[in-house]
């Protein structure tokens, strides 16, 4: 229910999501849903791939505010975005710019980064949104400060690089590592004073790992059940194979002698009764994709 709301999904909770050949919910809808269902695994890091591709603004916005939302509760988001709006773009905690070839041209917090270019004689104008001019001055589409000509996008990107490389990195990088190096050092420390539990506390942990173990197969199974009623043709054909080699089995088997002197009709109807039997394991195989599609979610 939180990731409903927090991308804005809870309408569509029953609308079919579609397919080529049935109609369902619109693409941005779509890709909403699949966040959504990437924070039901409750993961440590997100990789996203141009979330907001093929969304309006108001949409994209929804996105990265849900995104947002997740690392200021701890959890590690990486994306790639490409042209956003000034207000998507400062809701990054830091941003990397890459420059053709795959050279850092700048890795920071946003608030930083009008001042870095400024430095480097790139001023953005006034009105303008600061993403745009980032993505036009790394191809070379934007002059220096005070010059009406355009260098040649090799040499600006090389200047940026590299000022990046002698100028910023280095400070950048003992400035991360410090930090990383404080942050284990409190989690070794927490570590280490954390007080033994207690039997009381011990039996309490015991009785919400299996109230919460309840929750997560209710949870499932009624999902399932949901899924299956929407899955009426493929549970008809099932049924019905299983029916078809019920029938089989059950004609092949009635020829077949219990003290085993029926002769060689008997011994070949019950070759054709293991036969069948196969047949009917492999109809019973296709249900163990339920299991597999929910692995990562289980394996939790």
């Amino acid at each position: 229910v939180q990731a409903e709301r927090l991308l804005d999904i809870v309408l569509i909770r029953t609308s079919v999501v579609g397919s080529p050949l049935q109609r369902g919910i619109s693409g941005g809808q779509k890709k909403r849903v699949s966040i959504a269902m990437e924070l039901m695994k409750e993961a440590e890091l997100f990789f996203l791939d141009e979330p907001t591709s093929g969304l309006d603004s108001a949409s994209s916005m929804l996105v990265v505010n849900a995104l947002h939302f997740l690392a200021s509760k701890g959890v590690n988001v990486s994306t790639t975005i490409h042209q956003p709006r000034q207000e998507i773009l400062s809701l990054m905690d830091n941003l990397l710019l890459l420059a053709p070839g795959g050279r850092v041209a700048y890795f920071g917090p946003f608030t930083d980064l009008h001042s870095h270019f400024s430095q480097l004689h790139y001023t953005c104008p006034v009105g303008i949104n600061i993403a745009d001019f980032v993505m036009d001055l790394l191809c070379g589409f934007v002059p220096e400060d005070g010059s009406s000509e355009m260098r040649d996008v090799h040499v600006t990107i090389k200047v940026m690089c590299d000022w990046w490389e002698e100028n910023k990195y280095p400070a950048f990088a003992l400035d991360l590592l410090e930090k990383n190096a404080e942050q284990k050092k409190l989690t070794t420390l927490e570590a280490l004073v954390a007080p033994a539990q207690s039997p009381t506390e011990d039996r309490a942990w015991r009785y919400k790992n299996y109230t919460q173990t309840a929750k997560v197969f209710l949870t499932c199974f009624t999902r399932q059940m949901k899924v299956n009623q929407r899955r009426i043709d493929s549970i008809a054909v099932t049924c019905g194979l299983m029916l078809v080699f019920g029938i089989v089995v059950a004609f092949l088997s009635g020829e077949v002698s219990l003290d085993g002197t029926s002769g060689a009709l008997s011994s070949f109807s019950a070759q054709m009764t293991s036969g069948a039997l196969v047949f009917s394991l492999l109809v019973q195989s296709a249900s163990l994709k339920l299991f597999t599609d929910d692995k990562l979610l289980r394996n939790r």
